[in-house]
């Protein structure tokens, strides 16, 4: 069984809002009050619902109510899912959190089909049922908040039945050898050993081996790259340093001439106008000699 989307219809900030989600693994994640509990809580109680029973509420049940009714403060209280069973029958459900009165396990393809009678625990559909738990041992098992994590320590005893009875069959009489017969198939099936070759947990340690290899090497050529950039841009900050002495040799030298030249040309002025014949025998001087 898995979840395919989980339904907040009134329940804690969110109002008619759905969450797709993906095959295999999904990340939620976000920012400090972006909802993210919430939705941890509403794929739980969509799928498990809630005890309903004769007398007052069981405390975990005023805890839990008191931190995910609507925001708002509006009566209703309502959330739901939908699943996909191993048979490939897709299922949804949908719990009245308030008045635990309208709660349904209803085929989501085919009208009519009826799965609530199927999965009741408690009073109430408990989607969970699929996978030989029940609403209690599904949050010590499958949907651990993290205020719970501890908790196991201890209620250890009730745990292990609960996982042994989920891992084997839906039943309640199933035995702890069967349940590790079936986890052993599983493991050598979907994990292996370091022996097979074709097995995930070879390959997945092969892929972290080589992944690991190529981190070391792209880390190295980084280094190197930045050692090569740090030395580019220390010659590109000389080679700016060498065009600005150069400019300024070359504006030095540039100044220098303008300044030979207006001597030149005031001593030049002068001699005409003290003398025509001396500035003619100046430039006789300046003019080059036509035999060279």
């Amino acid at each position: 069984m898995h979840f395919e989307s989980v339904k907040a219809h009134d329940f804690g900030p969110f109002h008619e809002r759905t969450l797709d989600l993906a095959p295999g693994m999904n990340v939620i994640y976000g920012p400090n009050e972006a909802g993210k509990s919430s939705w941890h809580a509403a794929l739980y109680v969509g799928l498990c619902g809630m005890r309903r029973g004769k007398g007052q509420p069981l405390k975990d049940d005023r805890e839990f109510s008191e931190r995910h009714r609507p925001w708002d403060g509006t009566g209703a209280w309502q959330a739901g899912a939908v699943v996909k069973l191993a048979d490939g029958h897709r299922v949804e459900l949908r719990h009245d959190l308030a008045g635990k009165v309208d709660c349904s396990a209803q085929d989501a393809d085919l009208a009519g089909r009826d799965y609530t009678s199927d999965v009741l625990f408690d009073g109430s559909p408990d989607g969970s049922c699929w996978l030989g738990l029940n609403r209690k041992s599904f949050l010590s098992t499958a949907c651990i908040r993290q205020a719970d994590i501890l908790r196991v320590l201890g209620d250890a005893d009730s745990l292990q039945q609960d996982m042994q009875r989920a891992a084997a069959t839906a039943g309640t009489d199933a035995t702890a050898a069967e349940a590790l017969r079936r986890l052993g198939e599983y493991r050598t099936t979907h994990v292996g050993t370091r022996r097979a070759p074709t097995k995930p947990l070879l390959v997945t340690e092969t892929k972290a081996t080589e992944a690991s290899a190529a981190l070391e090497e792209a880390r190295a050529r980084h280094g190197e790259y930045m050692r090569h950039r740090a030395d580019l841009e220390r010659l590109e900050r000389k080679a700016l340093d060498a065009r600005l002495q150069a400019d300024t040799v070359a504006a030095a030298l540039a100044e220098a001439e303008a300044a030979s030249f207006e001597d030149r040309l005031k001593r030049v002025r002068d001699l005409d106008a003290a003398s025509p014949m001396a500035l003619l025998t100046l430039r006789l001087r300046v003019m080059p000699s036509p035999h060279k």
